[in-house]
């Protein structure tokens, strides 16, 4: 008997299986939205479609700051708030804006963000400091250029004009040297300095990047 049973236990999971394959294909073949259950309300993923064909548009939304309204999207607004801007104040709340910029894990007090404390709020009333939702601008870490000593070749060889005093001073010679340490403005780089060929410079600092569209599970 209990071969029998463990039989028929195989043949219903087999079948389940089968209905889960045919589903599965039959989603892939007609491009329909694949089901969302398991994934929570705020999810945010990385999707490389353009941003006006979203698929399954009811529960996913392009991550661009817009405001929603806190009874229709009332599981959201328990999970993210008004941590990316209260919208209205009353009746709507903001998505995040993550159009153009980096994300960036939640530091949580480890540090490794040295300027947590001041970071701003991303949109009106959202969250600031060491909290999801806060943003920064861009910047470059703090640093020194050592000038360890140049030399000017001066030639020398005029008078200064009277003095109001009546005496002449002045100098004059046939050329020397200084050797100093100072500042200098070199300009734009025009090599690395590394072996990596040409300098790249512009308006911001950043790593190498790809664009992506970043969307949200809003239902």
């Amino acid at each position: 008997m209990r071969v029998l049973e463990r039989l028929l236990v195989l043949a219903v999971l087999a079948g389940l299986a089968a209905a889960v394959v045919a589903r599965l294909e039959s989603v892939i073949a007609q491009e329909e939205p694949i089901p969302v259950l398991a994934v929570p309300v705020g999810t945010v993923v990385a999707y490389a479609g353009k941003a006006t064909e979203i698929p399954d548009p009811e529960h996913w939304c392009l991550c661009d700051g817009r405001p929603l309204r806190r009874d229709l999207y009332r599981a959201l607004f328990r999970r993210i708030g008004i941590a990316h801007g209260w919208g209205d104040g009353s009746s709507t709340f903001n998505i995040p804006d993550y159009q153009g910029r980096f994300l960036r894990g939640v530091d949580h007090g480890e540090g490794r963000d040295p300027d947590a404390g001041g970071r701003q709020a991303m949109g009106h009333h959202g969250n600031t400091g060491d909290n999801v939702g806060s943003v920064q601008r861009d910047m470059i870490q703090s640093h020194k250029h050592d000038d360890s000593g140049h030399q000017h070749w001066i030639p020398i060889d005029k008078k200064v004009t009277d003095a109001p005093d009546g005496d002449r001073h002045g100098f004059h010679g046939d050329g020397g040297h200084h050797t100093d340490r100072g500042k200098a403005n070199l300009g734009d780089p025009t090599d690395s300095g590394t072996g990596a060929g040409p300098a790249r410079h512009g308006k911001e600092t950043r790593p190498k990047n790809a664009y992506v569209n970043w969307i949200i599970r809003i239902r």
